[in-house]
């Protein structure tokens, strides 16, 4: 007679066998059933920002009393994200899966997994173990996933020295390299004394003695980048600076970026006052 357990522990059996004329015996034996229960822990970070890359850590245990063969992990990562190989620890296939051979009784197995996550909100990392006598366990894990707008200024001045009088362009860039559109963006343009604005591109803008003020940006795209332009005249000679600013709401973000530009004066030829003169 062949018997299969369903579960661990001690296990009674009793044997009876009877006859004609009242004959009977019984035996009785006690069996030790044993048997692998795997646990799972991950640990991961419950908050990451998008585009961020998350570390998580799988451990794999045998907390049961018989040995645990043939144990495979696999991982099923958040939607959208992608998969970022660590070099430390066992390594997975292809498929995101972790042979993890045998684990005897109280073994324990831990593997690393990076994943790039890129959509906001929860990001559930699933891992799921099987092994040999049907044995198995599953966990999943939870990461809070924020986007945000990350702005940059740059500008770019002439390339100088420039002539007093001459008409020159001062280029502003403001970009947002987040992963969350940027609202309200404010940009203010000022001269130093000496040099005064003439006209703006790019945006809706107001001249004022030493300042350009740019109408409000409404949005700026995750990736998107808003090209301004100065076209600015000086009237005295030296170093004139330029400066940028750009405030924004959300998120709150103040930003200024300044430079320097020298402007010469041309000399002014005059005529000679006798015959044969020459025109400096």
């Amino acid at each position: 007679m062949e018997l299969t357990a369903q579960q661990a522990g001690q296990l009674e059996l009793t044997a009876l066998a009877a006859a004609e004329g009242g004959l009977e015996t019984s035996a009785n034996r006690t069996v030790q059933v044993r048997q692998a229960r795997l646990e799972i822990e991950v640990a991961g970070p419950p908050l990451k920002f998008a585009g961020t890359v998350a570390t998580y850590q799988v451990r794999v245990s045998n907390i049961g009393d018989a040995p645990a063969d043939r144990i495979v992990a696999a991982v099923k990562l958040p939607s959208g994200s992608k998969h970022v190989p660590i070099n430390d620890g066992p390594q997975p296939s292809a498929e995101l899966t972790w042979n993890l051979g045998v684990l005897r009784p109280g073994a324990d197995a831990v593997f690393n997994i990076g994943a790039q996550l890129l959509s906001p909100g929860e990001n559930r990392l699933e891992v799921q173990v099987r092994g040999a006598a049907d044995i198995a366990a599953d966990r999943i894990v939870a990461t809070r996933v924020e986007a945000i707008a990350d702005l940059k200024l740059v500008v770019n001045d002439p390339k100088g020295p420039k002539p007093v009088g001459e008409e020159v362009v001062y280029e502003i860039e403001v970009t947002n390299r987040g992963t969350k559109a940027a609202e309200q963006i404010n940009v203010v343009a000022q001269f130093s004394e000496g040099i005064e604005p003439v006209r703006a591109e790019g945006s809706q803008a107001e001249l004022v003695p030493g300042q350009v003020l740019f109408h409000p940006i409404g949005r700026l795209e995750p990736g998107q980048k808003l090209t301004l332009k100065v076209t600015a005249k000086a009237s005295t000679e030296g170093n004139h600076r330029f400066r940028a600013e750009v405030t924004c709401d959300q998120p709150e973000t103040r930003l200024a970026a300044e430079d320097s530009t020298r402007y010469y004066k041309l000399d002014v030829p005059q005529l000679g006052s006798r015959a044969g003169g020459t025109i400096r």
